[in-house]
């Protein structure tokens, strides 16, 4: 909180370091010296700020890595007012989620929330039925869970007449085949990826999911994500450039989402021979990469 009532803001980077000087944040909207104000990230591209308002009620605004900084602060929606001392917490639980908390004047915890619109891409269980290790640990070995993600609505054209096609990872998520992991999921299913609805970007849209699974045979399972993240998520990117570039300068929701919708079938099963090289191997020098068969692959409408 700056001098002025306005917050002020610097910031760091590995590239550069830190900004020369510090800036205001923008917008007109004043507050009074030694108020808190409360940081969210809900992804690596976005972040909100929440403060006290002079009028009791708490007040946001955000940054988006496309756009920068709103132009102006805004009240959070709700007639609840708060003591200006009161400190806010706020935490995202995914991408699409912002809880509040604050102390109210009955010395209650009050909170509000902020949910997207969003398409989910979750575990409902896991069963490791066979093991296809022959000759390390076999079915006896931990496996691990993350994921791909492509929204087709986030591809763009760059200044220079490229075209940038984000790949989102999910969480990694630690022995599946661990009934204390994996049991939590046959009522509440985990949510291994979540897609923005509400993206600015053309329609019709496809969502793409690859989930990864590592067989974990007493290597680094950092170095296996890392592989396997580098490698396949440069191919995806590469195929959908590569897509959309054929179509020329005219492109519609249509020529994106089907160019990335293709990804989801055989194509992968292509794929795999290429990124093995890139992938992270057993002491064995087993692969850890597995393609499911075409035929094999579930149909999302069935479960």
């Amino acid at each position: 909180m700056g001098y002025d009532d306005h917050v002020w803001t610097s910031s760091w980077s590995a590239d550069s370091g830190w900004r020369p000087d510090w800036a205001p944040v923008p917008g007109q909207a004043m507050f009074g010296s030694g108020r808190t104000i409360t940081p969210a990230t809900r992804t690596a591209s976005h972040m909100d700020l929440y403060v006290m308002g002079n009028d009791n009620h708490i007040w946001t605004t955000y940054w988006v890595d496309s756009a920068g900084w709103a132009p102006e602060w805004f009240p959070v929606p709700g007639q609840a007012v708060f003591d200006k001392a009161q400190h806010i917490a706020a935490v995202s639980r995914r991408p699409a989620h912002i809880d509040l908390f604050v102390l109210g004047y009955d010395s209650h915890v009050w909170t509000t929330y902020w949910n997207h619109r969003s398409v989910q891409f979750r575990l409902r269980y896991f069963i490791e039925k066979e093991s296809t290790d022959d000759v390390l640990q076999g079915a006896g070995d931990e496996v691990y869970v993350s994921a791909l993600g492509v929204d087709s609505s986030t591809v763009r054209v760059q200044p220079d007449g490229t075209y940038s096609a984000p790949v989102l990872h999910g969480a990694e998520i630690g022995d599946v085949s661990d009934d204390d992991v994996r049991d939590p999921w046959r009522e509440h299913p985990h949510v291994l990826m979540e897609f923005d609805l509400d993206e600015d970007g053309p329609w019709p849209r496809s969502y793409t999911t690859t989930l990864v699974l590592i067989e974990h045979d007493n290597g680094d399972l950092r170095d296996g994500f890392d592989a396997l993240y580098a490698a396949f998520g440069k191919e995806i990117r590469s195929a959908i450039v590569s897509a959309v570039e054929s179509a020329g300068r005219g492109i519609t929701g249509a020529i994106v989402s089907s160019a990335i919708g293709a990804l989801a079938g055989a194509v992968f099963d292509a794929l795999n021979d290429r990124v093995d090289p890139g992938a992270g191997r057993g002491p064995r020098g087993d692969s850890t990469t597995r393609t499911v068969p075409a035929a094999d692959r579930c149909d999302p409408y069935r479960g």
